[in-house]
This record gives structure tokens, sequence and C-alpha cells, in this order.
């Protein structure tokens, strides 16, 4: 009998053995379709339209003694996302009833705001309410945005986080049940679980994604459906993300942003390297925080590249400046001119041997 129990719980045991190396199987090859799904959206190009909805539990706040008013109301807009391997680009319009309203109710919402990450400098350009040309800037290092949909959407990063999701991260994620569906869990550098939510058949269809609080509770959801089939993957044309906060001790929505009729390019020709660089408009006054330098656009619409601002700053340098008549010496025109032409082609080369915001292949 006791030579019988023995036999048995052997028999158990390989069996568990063999059910527990069957999961581990099955784990990894869903890992592996999601870091395929990763791979594949490495060049993607979308377009859509959007509504955002702030939803404050009040309309006005004291702030030091005044009373200001708390942003309110629904905003629609038109959008195109880039992504190319490690660089993004975020463009983001008003739409023209909204532009109407803004000026209307002299709200200080940008009417334009385009965000463009590259491997080694960040531009932006903006368009405020009531100027005629739009702003620029340019840099080495900015955060990726915070207000973003179609990223997060497509499980390309972390909320909040800084660099793309890689494959070497996705393969350490933790895979677990939820809802007869399988969850990839990931702690981001602040130790905070992000999760995303995948069709246990369909490991390309991503279902959802959610930021959770220290507490445990869901400070930021991205829903997705009315998938398409593009490229051989199942993607949302629709998305709605919603942003959760706490007012006197109650959970409450603070922001709904609605995202339709999603178009997608997958392997689009244009989404190239030079795609990333914007095109400033003519009259545009520009920035560029790492010499510092201030251009004042008047050939375009034409971007700016680091060839044409190395130049732009060596004619500065090489120009004799003026002061209300009186010559500079020739050393002091070097500090003017050859130090930022100094700094600039530092940062050049320095950024171009370490790339920000991605550890390897995004």
């Amino acid at each position: 009998m006791h030579r019988g129990n023995q036999a048995l719980a052997a028999f158990i045991v390989v069996g568990l053995t063999i059910a527990a190396k069957g999961q581990t199987a099955e784990s990894d090859r869903f890992r592996e379709a999601v870091v395929g799904r990763l791979t594949t959206l490495q060049n993607v190009t979308a377009t859509c339209e959007s509504v955002v909805s702030y939803l404050p539990p009040v309309l006005t706040v004291r702030v030091d003694g005044s009373e200001i008013r708390v942003k309110t109301g629904s905003r629609t807009s038109s959008n195109v996302f880039r992504y190319l391997g490690g660089r993004a680009l975020y463009d983001s319009q008003l739409s023209e009833a909204t532009k109407d309203w803004v000026l209307q109710e002299k709200l200080p919402d940008l009417l334009r705001d385009i965000q463009s990450y590259e491997i080694d400098r960040v531009e932006e350009f903006v368009i405020h309410p009531g100027d005629r040309h739009g702003v620029g800037i340019i840099n080495d290092r900015a955060k990726l945005p915070q207000e973003s949909v179609l990223d997060l959407a497509l499980g390309l990063r972390c909320y909040a986080e800084n660099e793309w999701l890689t494959a070497e991260r996705v393969r350490t994620g933790v895979l677990s049940p939820e809802n007869g569906e399988l969850m990839l869990s990931l702690k981001d550098s602040r130790g905070l679980y992000n999760r995303w939510v995948f069709d246990h058949a369909r490991p390309d269809q991503m279902l959802s994604y959610r930021r959770e609080s220290r507490d445990g509770k869901v400070a930021l959801d991205v829903a997705c459906s009315n998938f398409a089939d593009v490229g051989g993957l199942s993607l949302p044309r629709t998305v709605e993300r919603r942003n959760f906060s706490v007012f006197q001790g109650k959970r409450y929505i603070a922001k709904r942003i609605q995202i339709s009729n999603v178009r997608y390019i997958i392997g689009d020709r244009g989404n190239v390297p030079a795609a990333y660089r914007i095109v400033w408009d003519n009259g545009s006054n520009v920035k560029d925080e790492r010499v510092p330098a201030q251009f004042l656009i008047r050939h375009g619409p034409e971007p700016l590249d680091d060839a044409k601002i190395f130049a732009a700053v060596q004619r500065t340098a090489s120009s004799p400046p003026h002061s209300r008549g009186r010559s500079v010496s020739l050393w002091l025109r070097w500090i003017i001119g050859g130090v930022p032409l100094l700094v600039l082609y530092c940062v050049v080369v320095l950024r171009r041997r370490r790339r920000p915001r991605t550890k390897s292949s995004a």
C-alpha cells in the first residue's frame, strides 16, 4: 500500500511538471506573438479625430485669494501620429468650430501643437490664439507627451515613461488570465504596474491598457474597440482614454479622450527620418535652446537641420557686432559667436553617441 501511494504521488508530480512545462511553452509563444506585434508597429502612421472632455468636480478654485476658472468643456481636433523605431511625431489641430469657441471665450488652448521626437533632438511648433505665426523650440531633451492616446492604444510605451517599450522588456512581463483573456504586466520606473490585456485567441489584438496607482487603483485606462485588420494586425479604430482623480475622498473621471475613425498605414514608405523634421511656416520664430539662438523663418516653409543652424551660427560669429557705434574686440566676438558654435557641435556629437528614450530597438 505504501509503494502504491508513492507511485501515485510520483505520477501526480510528473503530471504537474508536464502541465507546468506546457503552460510555460504557451506563455512563451504568447509573449513572442506580442513581441512580433511590437516589431510590426515599428513603422506606423495613424490619423484620427478626437474629442477631449474635461470633467472637473468644481468650476472654480481659489489660489492666493483669487478665484480661477477650472478648465471645462470639450475640444474637437484632428490628429496625426507617426512612429519609426524610436522616433515619434504628434500633430494636433483644433477643429474650426472649437477654434471659434476658444477665440470667443478667450481660452488659452493651443490652436495647433506639433511635437517631434528624434533620436538626438526634439522640436515643438505651437500656434497660440491670436497669433499670426507660430513659435518653435528645438532642444536635445524633453518628456514624451502625457496627453497622447494612440501610442498607448498601440502598446508602444507605458504612460508617464520617457522611453519606448522594447522586445526585451516585453519578454520580462508577467502573464496572467483576466476575464478569459491574457494580461501582460510590467512595473515602470516608479514601481507602478502597467497592464495590457490581449485577446486570448489573437495576441495581436490589444483590448485595453491601464496604469495603476500605488494603492492598486486604476489611475488611467485605455479601452480599444471596433477592430480592423491592418498589415496583418488587428488594430482599433475607436479608442477611449480616461484619467481618474480623487476629490473630497471620492474618485471621479477627470478627463475623457475619445478617438474615432482611426486610419493606419503599416510600413509607410513616407514614414522616414526626414519626416520628423518640422517644416516651419514663413514668419515663424524658432528658438534653438541648445545653442541658444533665435531664428526668424524668412524663406519658409522649410525645416531647420543642424547643418543650417551650424552655418547660421557661424555667420553670426564672423559678422562684426555693433554696439552704439563702438567696435568690439576680436576675442569678444569669438565669445559671442564661437562658444555657441562649439556648444552646438558638442551637443550634436554627444547626442548621436547615445540614444535617448529608447534602450535598444524600440
